[in-house]
């Protein structure tokens, strides 16, 4: 792991996988319409996350999230591709294409204990 003159941290999948994330912030996005909700209308919530290593160069990982309501509850689901300082490589040393990074990120994303965590973060910061 290296962070190259053009500014991203350059790692394998398997080094990337071995590096303990922590959570930095999350917060709610303010209603896009900019309309009162009305009685009985369906609402909807979304925000954003970011998580960081705890080593040297520091990794961030940001992505975007929504609550989908279903018929069991709700269910934090991630909305597009994640925002990150990285690109992974792959064991030759080439980098990987940076919308495959992103996909790749995104998978390692979606495996992460993230939608345990938010719940409490987010009831946290807006109670």
């Amino acid at each position: 792991m290296h962070l190259s003159p053009d500014g991203l941290i350059r790692l394998t999948v398997d080094q990337l996988l071995s590096t303990p994330l922590e959570h930095l912030v999350s917060g709610v996005d303010l209603d896009a319409n900019g309309q009162a909700a009305s009685c009985g209308t369906q609402t909807s919530l979304s925000g954003y996350t970011e998580w960081i290593s705890t080593r040297d160069p520091t990794i961030s990982i940001g992505w975007d999230w929504r609550l989908q309501t279903l018929a069991s509850g709700v269910r934090w689901v991630r909305v597009g591709l994640p925002r990150s300082n990285l690109m992974l490589t792959q064991d030759t040393g080439a980098d990987t294409s940076w919308h495959g990074n992103l996909e790749i990120l995104g998978t390692i994303v979606d495996a992460l204990a993230w939608r345990e965590i938010l719940p409490d973060v987010v009831a946290a910061r807006y109670a």
